[in-house]
């Protein structure tokens, strides 16, 4: 660099080197004088890896009002210091993050994780390889153990307990379409006649304090959310004489409370180019119907209101008996939106009134 150019440079480095002072000296007045970090200031930061020494695979992340709930499939092999051998892995790990910044280790399942899990009622509710459907507790008391990301790893609570409250045979319920008991509390996932399911691979699972709802490619499975009791089964909900399975069942059922609301395309609703919105209860009676068009491609269900979107083109809600409560002037969005937490769904407006 020759004179002119130089000499330009050298304002430009004596700020920086200015800014550089001032940035130090700020941290030396603030540091010991009960400084409290503000908004967007870094408070405690963690790993979220739910897995051991085996290799992680997928990742899901459920957020509920305190805390966030990782799920992660491994393989591979890991190392059991109680027995002192190596053990091959192929499963899924549960983990909490809380409000405060504490991991902690709550359990895992007998078998890999296939689709959507949802949390609910205390517990994830987790669709896992072979038409199973586990619920892993996540309170306190079916903790593992308890980690604080600042503690060098020490145990801070939990217990050796079962965390996994049960574990059903969805896949033989979305096959046979009967409500026998389907539960399975044996580790590697026998059935209560000593067989082994292989029902339809589950696509995920809708959840709230009630109920669990197991999604399969043809039809949806309902459990009590409590006990894992079957509740009933609607195997061929999403075919008809001239459908097939949809591309997305996923984005087409909702539980509300104690009623499953499911959005049913075209021949297997009405028939036509028309679908239809279907609740039931929790027995798997049709408390309510409703015809609408079959662009509809996506339903949510809070507090009450049932919602139905055709992507690019509508955006509808209705009420429990499925009279019209709103039409929204707007193109409702291509995706299914995130449901509102229940008890969460109302809006304000100015001033604070509903």
């Amino acid at each position: 660099m020759t004179g002119d150019d130089g000499r330009r440079g050298r304002p430009a480095a004596a700020r920086r080197r200015f800014l550089a002072g001032a940035a130090t000296a700020l941290a030396a007045v603030t540091a010991g004088c009960g400084y409290v970090p503000g908004g967007g200031d870094l408070a405690w930061e963690a790993t979220l890896r739910a897995g051991g020494l085996a290799f992680g695979g997928d990742v899901w992340h459920r957020a509920t009002a305190d805390r966030l709930v990782t799920v992660e499939n491994r393989s591979g092999r890991s190392y059991d210091f109680e027995t002192e051998v190596w053990r091959d892995v192929s499963n899924a790990a549960v983990s909490v993050l809380t409000s405060d910044g504490t991991v902690r280790s709550v359990g895992e399942t007998e078998r890999q994780v296939v689709g959507e899990p949802a949390v609910a009622d205390d517990a994830a509710f987790l669709p896992v390889e072979r038409g199973r459907l586990t619920a892993v507790d996540l309170s306190d008391g079916g903790a593992l153990a308890a980690t604080d990301p600042s503690g060098g790893g020490e145990t801070t609570g939990g217990s050796t307990d079962d965390p996994v409250r049960w574990r059903v045979d969805a896949g033989s319920l979305l096959a046979a379409g009967s409500g026998d008991d389907g539960t399975d509390g044996s580790e590697d996932g026998e059935t209560a006649d000593g067989g082994h399911g292989a029902g339809p691979t589950l696509r995920g699972v809708r959840a709230g304090d009630a109920l669990a709802l197991a999604v399969g490619p043809s039809g949806i499975a309902v459990v009590d959310a409590e006990t894992g009791d079957p509740s009933f089964a609607v195997p061929d909900l999403w075919t008809g004489e001239s459908v097939g399975a949809v591309a997305d069942p996923m984005s087409r059922v909702a539980v509300d409370g104690e009623t499953v609301w499911a959005l049913a395309p075209e021949d297997a609703a009405v028939g036509g180019d028309r679908a239809a919105i279907v609740g039931y209860d929790r027995g798997g009676g049709r408390i309510a119907e409703r015809a609408v068009a079959g662009t509809h491609e996506w339903l949510v269900a809070v507090d009450g209101t049932v919602a139905v979107g055709a992507p690019d083109a509508s955006f509808t809600g209705y009420d429990r008996t499925l009279d019209r409560r709103f039409a929204l002037d707007a193109r409702a969005p291509s995706a299914r939106p995130t449901a509102v937490p229940s008890g969460q769904g109302g809006s304000t407006t100015r001033g604070g009134r509903r």
